[in-house]
């Protein structure tokens, strides 16, 4: 029998190998650029402190290092997946957790692609979790099978590098310690090459 694959979750997970240093040249500039802007009011359950829309860190030249690395990885993940589209970043964001702060599910509407990096933790949690969408299908019906799971979920490991498709949910579960956790997070656009079109 042939089983072709189909509809596929693509996720792209790297630890990155210069992660200590990146951290220690941003997590300053984080914590400053939190002292200077506040958090934005907005309709979400969770309130952790984020610079969406208040501060682009594509655009400041102190993520530079970070920036680079993560437009890198981005180019790396359209050709491993086989897509030949141009990509254009849209805007970044970094989130600051404390304790009891959490991310509840959501996706990035008018994005393709979005990255998230863990710049500062301590542990190996919150999770952050991917949910497929389901419809109106019962989980509970499901082939028992890794390859149709409707959630998968990856540790908050300092360094953790992560591409997904924008359309896909995703959360962060509450964080229960006191430690600071800091994680970027960047939207990117796919269009067609001009000789494409």
């Amino acid at each position: 029998m042939n089983i072709e694959t189909w509809f596929p979750t693509l996720i792209g997970q790297e630890i990155l190998e210069d992660h200590k240093k990146i951290a220690k040249k941003i997590t300053p500039v984080c914590k400053k650029i939190k002292k200077q802007i506040p958090a934005k009011k907005n309709t979400w359950v969770s309130k952790l402190y984020q610079t969406c829309a208040t501060h682009d860190i594509c655009k400041d030249k102190n993520f530079d290092t970070i920036n680079n690395i993560i437009y890198k990885k981005v180019n790396e993940y359209v050709q491993k997946i086989g897509s030949k589209q141009s990509i254009s970043y849209k805007e970044g964001w970094f989130n600051f957790y404390k304790k009891y702060d959490f991310q509840e599910f959501h996706c990035h509407p008018a994005r393709q692609l979005s990255v998230i990096y863990v710049l500062k933790s301590t542990r190996s949690d919150p999770k952050i979790i991917f949910e497929r969408d389901q419809g109106l299908y019962n989980m509970q019906d499901e082939v028992d099978t890794d390859a149709f799971t409707p959630k998968v979920e990856y540790k908050s490991v300092q360094g953790n590098l992560i591409i997904f498709r924008s359309s896909l949910h995703h959360c962060v579960e509450m964080q229960t310690h006191n430690e600071e956790r800091i994680s970027l997070a960047y939207n990117f656009s796919l269009t067609k090459k001009e000789n494409e079109k």
